[in-house]
């Protein structure tokens, strides 16, 4: 058995969520307890095992957050579903350090391997590759990026990949699919080579660039019919919640981010179009 406890409690009932917690959790072996009521919520943070702790809520239950975080029995991970823009929520839980995932807002059937993936990496604490994050057998195509061709390169390749997925004999929304996700991509990598390396964070990033081999970024990508995923790894481990939650809090909107740091302008563009966000920091 593993050290891991994850606890749920909701401002609205939502036994849709709580059941598929319960089933995800009994199948990989991770104790859960819900609480249907703060006292119970309080009483059960108090008697946890020493071990790790996720804690799944809502939005509407910042002020429990707040509260758990000034308690002294123990750190807890939360993961909070959301149905506010990202935008609103991150200015109300910026200065949360416990929130680690956020969630939107969706039915019980449709989220239930989002979560199973979720559990999974938290009891692990394993950083997982982009290949557990789309069906099983799907191709996933890599790239190394250590130069300003060798971007422009990857990018091309995930707008052909994209691009070819559409039938030439049908109206098909794929050529449109490769502008967007390589606008993403194009964000992705330009964080990854710029501002995750201290050496490149001040550079032109419209310049021509060189990495060394330590400094070199990898990227994968892939589809597996219903998703289309794209995975960024850099070696320097510079992202974090407060630099995310930051950037995109509601007082930091796109041009006032723009006046002062690109990174933050890529990163809500990223958060705003893309469907699933994993930042992994090892």
């Amino acid at each position: 058995m593993n050290n891991v406890t994850v606890v749920s409690h909701f401002s609205l009932a939502n036994w849709p969520i709580v059941n598929k917690l319960s089933a995800i959790c009994k199948c990989l072996e991770v104790t859960m307890v819900h609480c249907s009521a703060i006292e119970k919520l309080r009483s059960v943070m108090k008697e946890l095992p020493p071990g790790r702790r996720l804690f799944f809520t809502d939005e509407g239950l910042v002020s429990v957050v707040q509260e758990i975080e000034t308690q002294s029995h123990g750190a807890v991970d939360v993961a909070m579903f959301i149905n506010s823009p990202i935008s609103k929520v991150a200015e109300k839980i910026n200065t949360l350090r416990s929130v680690k995932y956020l969630i939107g807002g969706q039915n019980a059937e449709s989220t239930g391997r989002d979560l199973s993936i979720l559990i999974k990496k938290y009891t692990d604490g394993d950083i997982l590759d982009l290949d557990k994050y789309l069906a099983f057998g799907c191709k996933i195509h890599t790239r190394v990026v250590n130069s300003a061709k060798a971007k422009r390169d990857a990018i091309d390749s995930v707008a052909k990949y994209i691009s070819r997925l559409g039938d030439p004999g049908y109206r098909h929304p794929f050529d449109e699919y490769a502008r967007r996700i390589s606008e993403l991509t194009d964000e992705l990598l330009l964080n990854a080579v710029f501002n995750a390396n201290p050496r490149l964070r001040n550079a032109d990033r419209g310049a021509q660039f060189h990495l060394q081999p330590e400094e070199e970024v990898r990227m994968s990508f892939g589809y597996d019919g219903d998703y289309f995923g794209v995975s960024v790894r850099d070696p320097f481990g510079q992202f974090n919640p407060d630099t995310i939650m930051s950037y995109l809090a509601a007082n930091r909107e796109s041009g006032g981010i723009a006046k002062s740091k690109s990174a933050g302008l890529g990163l809500k563009f990223i958060f705003e179009k893309a469907h699933q966000i994993v930042a992994n920091v090892k």
